[in-house]
């Protein structure tokens, strides 16, 4: 069992590798030299002078990318995905050495008593899955016999707990900032558990009549010095976009069309059809051996209906071709349906094309020439020499599509984080490779007034039509307090409405889980009259009829529980504030858009 161990240590660190605060994450591959530069092509970034080397992104990158394969049903990945894990990989690793620099300026330190208290009564579970017993439980007896045995090479377990306490304690020391006040238990449980009856009189907002209102230019233009953040355009790129279309070759449809050949060729040799669909189907149906059950127009691509009614019972297809593949079909039975239409029950077996890897190698090829001829005669020079149109797109946003391009993140990413002039590598997306030279980047910029008139004078017609809504709400809260709720609401000429025995949790028509107004209510006293509260478009006045009583010793069982969701919402919140800060605070150097 030890050998075992010792041979998946590596195994085991990899594990590690990539889990966040509480759990380690090693510094494999960080050059703790400082220096500038990011000329150097093994080092992709720097965090506070902490070098990020090319070895290490890439290590924890194909670990992730693993994982991100584990849990996709045909264990590909699109590449957005791969965009995002490119993401997700910058930002643990930055996060980790964050995390290793707050442990050495906080002074966390780590004993031997400790690691050996440590991995005696919390073994990772990296190593328990080592001691199962024969109903798949830790066997807590057998890890404490291997970790008494004098002859077992603990290393690579001791140098994971040196490295995980810290980690262990930075985490504690950020949990001990966070508190939950009895207060708070209690409101939490009352919310969850307590029955109100309320009253409720609503002021719409939409409602209130302000023709003939018509802000000043002088009011127009305080309330745009006022807002101007408002109406601040944001920053946006210009960029000049070379686009390479990734399409099937004639050879990729030849491919496809001798695969099916071959699979045809086997049905009617007697090979189950239901089998090689499980094997190369890429339709849904695969899965069930290709049954499609009853079928009819509009359920799959018209020359499959029309092939399915040409077949007779039994009958197999030769290959099919569809909008975005070929299929091989096995009429089952046909009928007539409600309608008339003729509907089949059929088997299928349907194979995507796409771009085979000569294909897209060899458009990859064209693509890098381009990028190189592009760094020494322009984008537009080396377009025009391989008869190829450049695509001038309006300025963008971040993270924001392109005209007559969509969203592709890698080109968002290069725009947005490149200076002026700079041209991409060649990047891609699932049909196409792209080669991008950024033009221009436009700082955010307060909108010209003029542009902006008409939209300020609306919102301040919507605000003066709250502050009519707000005066009528605050003057029936006050007449209720002098002549009570109902005849304050009649004298106003509103209808009040009651709802009965509601816990603020609730989904409950009409304010839906959670809602101000019955949290305002929850929190009066009995028969106390609330101010005016704003919620979706209206103001709203309230008054408590009911609350139901405590159950004292119900509180008390609930109360750690609720603590205990309390305290760990809080300390993620906090968690998260805390790492924003730190990133913010600290000078992190991205060189990836130059390097890889």
């Amino acid at each position: 069992m030890m050998r075992q161990m010792r041979q998946n240590t590596k195994i085991i660190l990899w594990i590690v590798v990539v889990s966040f605060v509480l759990t380690i994450f090693a510094v494999w591959g960080m050059d703790l030299r400082t220096g500038s530069s990011g000329q150097d092509p093994s080092i992709l970034g720097r965090v506070n002078g902490v070098a990020i080397t090319r070895a290490h992104y890439q290590a924890v990158y194909e670990q992730l990318a693993s994982e991100y394969r584990a849990l996709s049903p045909d264990g590909q990945l699109s590449y957005s995905q791969l965009d995002l894990i490119q993401k997700q990989t910058w930002d643990n690793i930055v996060i980790a050495i964050l995390t290793d620099q707050q442990i050495e300026k906080l002074g966390i330190t780590v004993t031997d008593e400790e690691i050996l208290n440590f991995l005696r009564t919390t073994p990772p579970p990296e190593i328990q899955q080592y001691f199962m017993d024969e109903e798949g439980n830790f066997d807590y007896q057998a890890y404490q016999r291997a970790l008494n045995n004098p002859e077992a090479d603990w290393t690579s377990l001791e140098n994971l707990a040196r490295q995980r306490i810290p980690r262990l304690k930075l985490n504690q020391y950020l949990a001990v900032q966070v508190h939950v006040s009895n207060d708070e238990i209690r409101q939490a449980y009352e919310e969850e558990y307590t029955k109100i009856t309320f009253q409720y009189v609503e002021i719409p907002i939409e409602t209130e009549d302000v023709e003939g209102y018509e802000p000043t230019e002088e009011e127009i233009q305080t309330y745009y010095n006022e807002h101007l953040d408002e109406y601040t355009d944001d920053e946006k790129a210009s960029l000049e976009i070379v686009k390479i279309d990734i399409t099937p070759s004639p050879s990729d449809v030849d491919d496809i069309l001798y695969t099916l050949g071959v699979i045809r060729s086997q049905i009617l040799s007697g090979e189950e059809f239901a089998t090689l669909a499980q094997t190369y189907s890429e339709a849904p149906t695969g899965k069930e051996g290709g049954a499609t059950g009853w079928i009819g127009e509009g359920q799959r691509d018209p020359k499959v209906i029309e092939t399915l009614a040409s077949l007779d019972d039994g009958g197999i297809s030769e290959p099919v071709e569809a909008a975005d593949g070929y299929y091989i079909l096995q009429r089952i039975e046909a009928r007539t349906g409600e309608d008339g239409s003729s509907e089949f029950s059929a088997n299928e077996i349907f194979i995507k094309l796409r771009a085979g890897s000569a294909t897209t190698d060899s458009l990859l090829v064209l693509a890098n020439d381009l990028q190189e001829k592009a760094q020494s005669v322009g984008l537009r020079e080396a377009a025009k020499a391989n008869n190829l149109e450049v695509l001038v797109p309006k300025p963008i946003y971040q993270n924001f599509p392109l005209e007559d391009i969509g969203f592709v993140p890698a080109i968002n990413e290069f725009a947005f984080s490149n200076e002026k002039g700079s041209l991409s590598r060649v990047l891609r997306d699932e049909t196409h490779y792209y080669i991008c030279q950024l033009m221009d980047r436009i700082p955010a910029t307060p909108k010209p007034i003029a542009e902006v008139r008409e939209g300020i004078s609306k919102t301040m017609a919507n605000e003066h039509k709250k502050k009519i809504a707000w005066r009528k709400a605050d003057g029936l809260h006050r007449q209720s307090g002098i002549i009570g709720f109902a005849a304050a609401a009649e004298a106003h000429n509103r209808e009040s409405q009651t709802i009965d025995s509601l816990r603020v949790n609730d989904s409950g028509e009409p304010f839906g889980p959670r809602s101000a107004i019955a949290k305002t209510a929850l929190s009066l006293n009995l028969r106390e009259i609330s101010p005016p509260i704003e919620w979706i478009g209206s103001y709203y006045v309230v008054q408590l009829m009911s609350r139901s009583a405590v159950d004292e010793d119900d509180f008390r069982k609930n109360a750690p529980t609720i603590s205990n969701r309390l305290y760990q919402e809080k300390i993620q919140r906090y968690i998260a504030y805390w790492y924003e800060n730190l990133e913010k605070s600290s000078n992190i150097e991205d060189y990836r858009s130059s390097l890889l």
